[in-house]
């Protein structure tokens, strides 16, 4: 009744459209967000080794040795963030049916992307979550040297081979799982293409796994060109959804807020369902791209006023607090040290057979991107290497079970927190000269004083992780009760993302980064 009165044609039958494309659920019971479904055409991505190979990838790494109940996968996220990113189109389509029509002509196909995108974000994730990032560049700066014993920063080729090392994401290897997933399983592809995707969507899948660097240049003052090919510049919100180039508040993080909190048994004050109700989209008028010669504003998702305090302290205090109590717990520092060692020592004994059936390492499978090698490249891979009884792995195994087993791990020194980035050797330095003070008193029996060298240095940087500045400043709010008041004098021609009255906030300090650096030593 109401609804066929107010909505155009166009909007009752895209909205029809999408009712019946997602007739079919498949549902999960899930911890951290109680009954959730996704299309069922999802269920064949699910269905891949490549997705599977989640499943063998704890989200937390060594965290899990220190919160022994952490053991939660790659795969419950992926499949969370997915559940999170189709609510939060609903929801939007929902509340604001003429997304249904011009200039956004939403469909289907954008909510099933937006979908996919947030169940294959992960996909090129590297086995013991963050650590083997460092690792890698760790094994580059090793292997550089062997190669270039002159040293090899002068040559193009060694600065060109060193960059492929240092600058690898795990980003940029989801979108290549991405494709060899696709490429690998015809069946999942014509299954997407049959429901009704198009050959742009895929493209549009991976913008929204790995947004374009020159994202970054809409924040600024000067009007540039929509960076994107999968969906024009009216669909910019739409990229702040999965991977928020804006402000870094997204799906990918509120699942792992809850989940992980969850699972660690802390306490996550971060409502991430009411932060979702609360969005609507609207028009941005400090952001503009250049299209066909003219400017044009972009549309950005705007969270209600009520919420900046949410995002700011919630948010901002949750993801501090997950910081400091767990992912950089230090144990869990010092236990990533010694599996980084364990790495190196078993690298050069584990061949994974890639591309045209090239040997590779598992570092050379993660830096070529070749997925064919990588795709085995999990924890799984590392704990039955750990088990298999071969003469030349066994520095390897003995260095595991000295550090996991038998829990031999590296002495805790000291730590400080740093306002600024400062002379990390400096502060170590000082902490290991304190250490020695106190430790060299008669009482406590152990006379050794030790040596800066011995030492390991960690920085931590604290921030809210929200990109360098302070998340909500590049986020427009608004008052609901303005857009309710501008609704009313709309009448029936609803355009409710042009409500003249949204407020930007000056938003009182900027919240600060700290650094903290954590030494321990290595009997």
């Amino acid at each position: 009744g109401m609804v066929s009165e107010i909505h155009s044609t166009a909007i009752q039958e895209q909205a029809y459209i999408l009712k019946r494309k997602f007739m079919k659920r498949w549902t999960m019971q899930d911890p951290a967000h109680g009954m959730i479904w996704l299309p069922d055409i999802l269920k064949t991505i699910m269905d891949t080794y490549q997705f599977e190979r989640m499943n063998n990838i704890l989200q937390l790494g060594s965290t899990a040795r220190v919160y022994r109940g952490a053991t939660h996968t790659r795969a419950a996220h992926s499949i969370g963030t997915a559940y999170l990113s189709l609510e939060l189109m609903l929801h939007l389509l929902d509340v604001q049916p003429e997304l249904f029509e011009e200039p956004f002509n939403l469909t289907f196909r954008d909510v099933t992307c937006l979908a996919i995108a947030g169940l294959c974000h992960d996909l090129g994730h590297p086995l013991f979550s963050h650590m083997f990032e460092a690792y890698v560049q760790k094994v580059a700066s090793k292997n550089m040297l062997a190669k270039h014993p002159e040293g090899y920063e002068g040559t193009p080729e060694g600065a060109a081979e060193l960059r492929k090392y240092t600058e690898w994401t795990h980003e940029q290897a989801s979108v290549e799982m991405f494709r060899h997933l696709l490429l690998t399983n015809p069946d999942v592809k014509s299954g997407l293409v049959g429901f009704g995707l198009e050959e742009v969507d895929f493209v549009f899948i991976e913008e929204l796994i790995s947004p374009p660097a020159e994202m970054g240049d809409l924040l600024g003052s000067e009007a540039v060109e929509w960076p994107c090919k999968g969906r024009p510049h009216t669909h910019a919100f739409l990229y702040e959804i999965v991977s928020n180039w804006r402000s870094g508040a997204d799906v990918d993080k509120f699942d792992y807020f809850t989940r992980d909190a969850f699972y660690l048994g802390l306490k996550s004050s971060f409502d991430a369902r009411r932060y979702i109700q609360s969005l609507r989209v609207l028009r941005d008028k400090r952001c503009s791209v250049i299209v066909a010669g003219a400017e044009q504003n972009l549309f950005t998702l705007s969270p209600n006023e009520k919420q900046l305090d949410s995002l700011r302290m919630d948010a901002a205090d949750t993801r501090a607090g997950l910081h400091r109590k767990a992912y950089k717990h230090k144990t869990s520092l010092k236990l990533d040290y010694h599996m980084r060692r364990v790495l190196e020592l078993m690298e050069p004994h584990i061949k994974i057979p890639g591309k045209e059936g090239r040997m590779m390492t598992m570092s050379e499978a993660a830096v070529e991107f070749d997925m064919e090698a990588f795709q085995y490249v999990d924890d799984s891979l590392v704990r039955q290497m750990l088990r298999t009884p071969m003469p030349e792995l066994k520095a390897a195994q003995d260095e595991y079970h000295r550090r996991f087993s038998r829990r031999q791990i590296a002495i805790y020194v000291e730590e400080v927190e740093l306002e600024a980035p400062m002379n990390f050797n400096k502060v170590r330095a000082e902490l290991v000269a304190e250490y020695n003070e106190r430790r060299c008193q008669p009482e406590h029996g152990q006379a050794k004083e030790l040596d800066v060298s011995e030492v390991i240095l960690q920085p931590v940087v604290l921030g809210h992780g929200m990109k360098s500045e302070d998340p909500a400043k590049n986020i427009l709010f608004h008052n609901s009760k303005q857009l309710a008041r501008y609704e009313e004098q709309q009448g029936s021609a609803l355009k409710i993302y042009d409500c003249p009255d949204v407020v930007r906030h000056d938003h009182g300090a900027p919240l600060r980064k700290r650094y903290r650096v954590i030494c321990f030593f290595d009997p």
